[in-house]
Order: structure tokens, then C-alpha cells, then sequence
């Protein structure tokens, strides 16, 4: 028996999530993955590639836009210098004027570099909420890598009253030392993703598996460069530094890091047999799709 064609037009595009819920078949799949760790390896990949495109996508904006923008800061100029600067011949108000656009011309210029290097903040927060992401779903997987026994002295019956049950200490206990790990610098994560989350943290930086274009542009991204771009992050926002001067420089970035959260979900599945996002879609389309042609066939 053939699968009943979906009516599409039926369908609002701009509630797209929402129509899946409506098939029960589907909604009952999704639900069995609900309460499962798994690492969103899909959605911290697109969160950088959107990062990236938002900010080339605003320097393709600025270079079309940016005679408008110096008309727009010229308003109202010319009146203003003939209304204070009367003394003054109309060819040096002339001048006044030119110097003034020249001006502007040159503080536009600028816009480029900001948002090259706001793009680059961009990039590195996404990638610290996705390593403390991971380190979440480690610890909602294996509890007792969460504690050590130092620790769990600390843990007092009035926390139990507080926060209502075990569950709930239990989870303000992650929560907390995900915070922890957030404030460390880039040496000590990598330590506490080895020493705590028993990583093989050599194997983040391991571009063997991708394709050998791939491992000759970043051939030069390594541990020390991943240190170097967080020394070039805090450059911009601690003392006001412009280290990005070209989009292909991000780029490489935004690529670098696409490859360190693929091995960081990698080495998250391989060491403590946790679900990928990726997995996880893969799957669910295949049971849904086993589970549909059961239930049709046993409607025939």
C-alpha cells in the first residue's frame, strides 16, 4: 500500500513545528527521545553559521548603503554652517562641507572592522554556550561524574528542604557547576573536559576525519590558535581591539569551530554513549517511517 500524499497547501509554512505535532504517529516518536541527554551538535552548528551570514549579510548591506549613510549624517550640515559660520566665504563652506563627508567617509570605513570583530564575539560565545551545553549532558547522563566526595560534603539536608527533593539539588548542584566551568579560561576548560569528562581533548582538534581541502585550509587551527582567537576576543572587548580586519579571517573562524563542536559531540557519544542531534533525527524519520507502513498495513 502507497503512503497517502501529504496535501501541502493544507499546511501553514510559517508553523511548520506546530503541523508535526498534529500527526499522533509522530508526536508518540518525538516523545520517546524527550527526556533522553542528547548533545545538539545541529543546532550549535547552525547557530554559527547564522552568525557568521548575519554578519556578512550586514557587510553587504553597509557597502551598498554607505553614500546613503553619509547623506543621511550630512543632514541639515550645510544650513548649520551657513547659519554659524556666516563669516565665511561659499567656497569655504564648500570646503567645510567636503571635509566634514570626508570625514564621515572615513568613520564608515570603521563599521567594517566592528563588525568583523563583534562577529568573532559572536562566534566564541556560541562556542562556550555549546561546551557548557555538553558539559550539562554529561552530567544529566553519568550523576556521578557530577560529584566528588570534597564536594558532596557540602551538600546539606537544608538544600534537600529547600529546593524540595533530591532531583531538584541534584540539578541546581549541574547547574551551578556548569557555571563554574563558564568563568574558567581556555586552558583550564580543556583540562576540566579531560581531567572531569574524561575527554581525550587531543581528538577536538583532530581534522583527520574531514576531507583533505578541509585539513589544508586549517591546517594552522590548532589548541594554540584556539587560545590565540580567545586572546583575540578578549582584545576586542576588554581594550576596545580590532585583531578581524577581513571576513575571510571569521570565516576560517566560524569553519574551525564548526569542526571543534563535531568532534566535541563525537567524543561526548564515543566516551559516554550519549544521543547526537543528528543521530536523533536520523532516527526518528526511520521509525516513523517503520511505524507508518505497520500501521497502514495493518489498516489493509
Amino acid at each position: 500500500m502507497e503512503t497517502p500524499r501529504v496535501d501541502f497547501s493544507k499546511l501553514d509554512p510559517a508553523n511548520w513545528e506546530e503541523e508535526g505535532q498534529k500527526d499522533p504517529l509522530w508526536r508518540a516518536i518525538n516523545g520517546k527521545f524527550k527526556d533522553t541527554p542528547t548533545i545538539l551538535d545541529l543546532t550549535f552548528l547552525s547557530r554559527m553559521t547564522d552568525t557568521f551570514l548575519f554578519v556578512r549579510d550586514l557587510l553587504d548591506v553597509l557597502h551598498a548603503a554607505g553614500p546613503q549613510i553619509v547623506r543621511r549624517k550630512m543632514l541639515g550640515f550645510p544650513d548649520m554652517l551657513r547659519e554659524f559660520a556666516s563669516v565665511l566665504p561659499d567656497d569655504g563652506q564648500t570646503y567645510l562641507t567636503k571635509v566634514m563627508e570626508h570625514q564621515f567617509e572615513k568613520k564608515i570605513e570603521r563599521y567594517e572592522p566592528w563588525l568583523l570583530n563583534q562577529g568573532l564575539v559572536m562566534l566564541c560565545t556560541a562556542l562556550d554556550v555549546f561546551f557548557e551545553h555538553v558539559v550539562d549532558v554529561i552530567y544529566r547522563k553519568k550523576i556521578n561524574l557530577l560529584y566528588r566526595p570534597q564536594e558532596s560534603r557540602g551538600i546539606h539536608l537544608r538544600d534537600v528542604v529547600r529546593l524540595g527533593s533530591v532531583d531538584a539539588v541534584v540539578a541546581d548542584f549541574r547547574a551551578e557547576e556548569v557555571r563554574r566551568f563558564g568563568f574558567l579560561d581556555t586552558t583550564k576548560r580543556l583540562e576540566y573536559l579531560s581531567n572531569r569528562c574524561q575527554f581525550d581533548t587531543r581528538s577536538l582538534f583532530d581534522l583527520t576525519t574531514f576531507k583533505q581541502e578541509v585539513q589544508e585550509q586549517l591546517k594552522d587551527f590548532n589548541s594554540k590558535k584556539l587560545h590565540t582567537i580567545y586572546d583575540d576576543r578578549h582584545s576586542v572587548v576588554h581594550n576596545d581591539k580590532l585583531p578581524i580586519s577581513r571576513v575571510e579571517e571569521l570565516e576560517a573562524i566560524k569553519d574551525f569551530f564548526d569542526k571543534l563542536i563535531w568532534n566535541t559531540a563525537r567524543e561526548a557519544e564515543r566516551k559516554h554513549d550519549l544521543l547526537l542531534e543528528t543521530s536523533r533525527t536520523l532516527m526518528i524519520v526511520r521509525l516513523y517511517d517503520v511505524a507508518q507502513k505497520k500501521s497502514q498495513a495493518e489498516s489493509s
